[in-house]
């Protein structure tokens, strides 16, 4: 059954693949696919539906078959499997753009909204439901050689979905705009928007959620004196910007346990395991209580310690900011420590 918890719906999104056997055109689809409808969700939560493009329109240009003229949904209603076949061989590494684009767009919004919770409950359970469709039109695998008269059902399932998602959330933004007009002007946001420079609003440090300038970085490590832990700390916040892929190691894409991986082995720490759990059991002989944090520790969150196996990390920058690399259909970000809630620290 569809759910009304958005987070419950991220998942289900983060589930869709494409099948054993598939193409590398439709393989990167389905990412964009996925990447598109979980940016959703993370909007819907925020309360600012509006905010979401139209998928078709990203994804079409330049996506021209060999007679050029047409695009990837009008092909995706044709028969014609060499047009298929034309344009996806062409142009698959515009779709992987489109998906690194959805993925780098900031969250961070907010607006004079009020008691919209049953406006995105009641979109997101759509929403759920266009998901639960695509992963029934998805076959766990295809016949081999690859036709792409069995992926064009596939095809035309992924812009379906996304066409649905799409209306669902210009009706939810529909809504909350009437809502809103109704509730004035004087009611709190609903989500307060992220900061990129400077301190917060009630003087908490900022968080950041697009590519930082040196200058920035500097700011944030400068009075770090150990070297080795300086650059570890400067390699992850170049990083910030770049999109969450899970699996990722750098250097353009990263999971939150590929992060560490990545500034330790830039930083001459050529010992540091691959995953959060193996990182924590090989790092946990010394733990660091809250109130003596230092730049560089490693950060595990307790909503994922999972009994001492955990499923996600971070770092300490100092200040009261972590950097990490979230979840699929989000990118690398500093955020404030507060926001993490419970945490066990360690330090390498």
């Amino acid at each position: 059954m569809a759910t009304t918890d958005i987070n419950q719906a991220k998942r289900d999104a983060a589930d869709l693949s494409a099948p054993a056997h598939a193409s590398k055109g439709l393989e990167h689809l389905v990412i964009a696919v996925r990447s598109y409808i979980t940016w959703c969700l993370d909007l819907l939560g925020s309360g600012d539906p509006a905010a979401a493009p139209d998928f078709s329109a990203l994804i079409t240009n330049p996506a021209t078959n060999e007679h050029g003229t047409g695009n990837y949904k009008d092909l995706a209603d044709k028969t014609n499997t060499s047009e298929l076949t034309t344009a996806y061989n062409a142009n698959v590494q515009h779709v992987d753009n489109v998906n690194a684009d959805l993925v780098r767009y900031d969250k961070g919004v907010g607006g004079r909204v009020a008691d919209v919770a049953g406006i995105a409950g009641n979109a997101c359970k759509s929403i759920d439901g266009a998901i639960g469709d695509l992963h029934s039109a998805i076959p766990a695998s295809l016949p081999t050689p690859t036709s792409y008269k069995d992926e064009g059902p596939i095809i035309h399932a992924c812009f379906k979905a996304v066409n649905d998602v799409h209306s669902d959330m210009q009706d939810a933004a529909t809504r909350i705009q009437q809502h809103a007009a109704g509730v004035g002007d004087t009611d709190p946001p609903v989500v307060t928007t992220g900061d990129h420079g400077g301190r917060g609003g009630d003087g908490s440090p900022p968080t950041y959620t697009t590519p930082l300038t040196d200058s920035q970085i500097q700011g944030l490590i400068g009075g770090v004196t150990d070297s080795t832990k300086k650059k570890f700390l400067d390699t992850a916040l170049k990083q910030v910007g770049d999109p969450y892929v899970w699996g990722a190691e750098g250097p353009n894409a990263f999971d939150c346990s590929g992060l560490v991986q990545y500034s330790a082995e830039q930083a001459g720490i050529h010992n540091m395991p691959r995953t959060a759990s193996a990182q924590y059991n090989a790092t946990k002989n010394h733990p660091v209580n809250p109130g003596d944090l230092q730049p560089g520790d490693l950060i595990f969150p307790d909503a994922e310690f999972n009994g001492g196996n955990p499923g996600h990390v971070m770092i300490y920058v100092g200040n009261g900011q972590v950097v990490e690399a979230p979840h699929t259909g989000d990118h690398v970000k500093v955020i404030k420590l507060t926001a993490v809630g419970g945490y066990h620290a360690t330090r390498f």
